[in-house]
């Protein structure tokens, strides 16, 4: 009678434990938050309207403020490998023209920036997950700091 016993326990043990594994592993597919600091050229770039985008492998996209110390905290964001962006409207630029090409914004017909005067105060191809070249794999809770770079902002 011992035998059978231990082997119906042991089976029971084993069915808990792969019940219960998921739940330890703290990942999960469950949305989380990812928080951090954005810097240019090394400094926080003390500028107003920055924002910072996570686009999940599913195309889900969301969508954060950066305040004036380049800190932001983006919840929701789905866990895998994210594209992001990372873009500061220029108000130099005007408010139709600044819009084009940020995700989900829509504007009028906008008139194409000048060269002294683009769209945005960072380089443009960080405005766009497609084309920024940053990438984060998303975990629960990730810290993810950007570090971008280009010519002085003026």
């Amino acid at each position: 009678m011992h035998g059978p016993l231990t082997r119906c326990f042991a089976l029971f043990v084993v069915a808990v434990g792969l019940s219960l594994g998921p739940l330890g592993c703290g990942g999960g597919s469950s949305p989380t938050d990812v928080s951090g600091k954005v810097t240019y050229n090394g400094r926080t770039l003390n500028k107003p309207g920055g924002k910072i985008t996570f686009k999940a492998p599913d195309g889900t996209e969301i969508t954060a403020d950066i305040d004036d110390k380049g800190e932001y905290k983006a919840s929701g964001v789905h866990p895998g490998e994210n594209k992001v962006a990372v873009y500061y409207p220029n108000p130099r630029a005007g408010s139709s023209s600044a819009k084009r090409g940020v995700p989900g914004a829509k504007g009028g017909e906008a008139q194409k920036p000048t060269e002294s005067e683009p769209a945005f105060l960072t380089p443009t191809d960080y405005a766009h997950p497609d084309t920024s070249k940053l990438t984060v794999t998303v975990e629960k809770n990730t810290v993810y700091n950007p570090q971008l770079t280009g010519p002085e902002i003026k």
